[in-house]
């Protein structure tokens, strides 16, 4: 069964929006971040760290329905052995056509 996805449509404006958003968003945690490393004494590693970890748990709902649905699959195949199963073999047939001796280039 084939499964299509479609997508609302969306303006460019509004992605423009959300560039505009997520720049102003990312300047102002590097902000924070640099604040907190000289006034608190925190080492700027530990607190970029943190820094990841949260953004991990907020993108967590958003990525696992996504990653789910991109999983699954009604057959499994596995593009490195190829669908014999031996490592770098395909099992289709290839017809090839005879020809005589390779002719000589005079552009050589």
């Amino acid at each position: 069964m084939t499964q299509i996805i479609t997508t609302p449509q969306t303006s460019p404006m509004q992605g423009a929006a959300y560039m505009i958003l997520a720049g102003t968003l990312f300047a102002g945690i590097n902000t924070l971040v640099q604040s907190a490393t000289m006034q608190f004494g925190q080492i700027s590693t530990t607190v970029a760290f943190w820094q990841y970890f949260i953004a991990l748990l907020f993108s967590i709902p958003w990525v696992l329905p996504r990653l789910r649905s991109a999983l699954r699959t009604a057959k499994l195949r596995c593009p490195i052995f190829g669908s014999s199963g031996r490592l770098g073999t395909k099992s289709r047939t290839v017809k090839t056509q005879e020809k005589g001796p390779p002719e000589s280039d005079p552009n050589l």
